[in-house]
């Protein structure tokens, strides 16, 4: 299922008991909101880890790591698991500077990846 955000695509694939997230866009004050939603219901929904594929994400502000620690939180009660997944170089930069890596598992892409072609 996909739908257009303000400035964010989200599209949930299901992954067995879980589900992968494939997000393209920006995560900021405007979309996180309906991301949170978006992720909540996904939460409730599935029993199983939750992995958000960032590799077309094209900015990541406080307000988007605010919805990804809420979401790590949830699943965590539950003892389940969050992984960002294929983070370019600039939102790898945020999730490492805002200490967001250190909590997360997060799948690194090769520094090739962020090369345009």
């Amino acid at each position: 299922m996909k739908d257009q955000l303000t400035e964010l695509c989200v599209d949930v694939v299901p992954d067995g008991a879980g589900a992968t997230v494939v997000l393209a866009g920006e995560i900021d004050l405007a979309t996180a909101p309906e991301l949170q939603a978006r992720l909540e219901v996904l939460i409730d929904a599935t029993t199983g880890d939750v992995a958000l594929d960032v590799a077309r994400v094209t900015f990541l502000d406080s307000t988007g790591l605010h919805v990804i620690a809420l979401a790590h939180q949830r699943l965590r009660d539950g003892c389940r698991q969050l992984r960002v997944s294929n983070p370019a170089t600039r939102v790898r930069r945020v999730l490492e500077l805002s200490g967001m890596a250190r909590l997360l598992e997060v799948e690194r892409r090769s520094p090739a990846a962020d090369t345009p072609a």
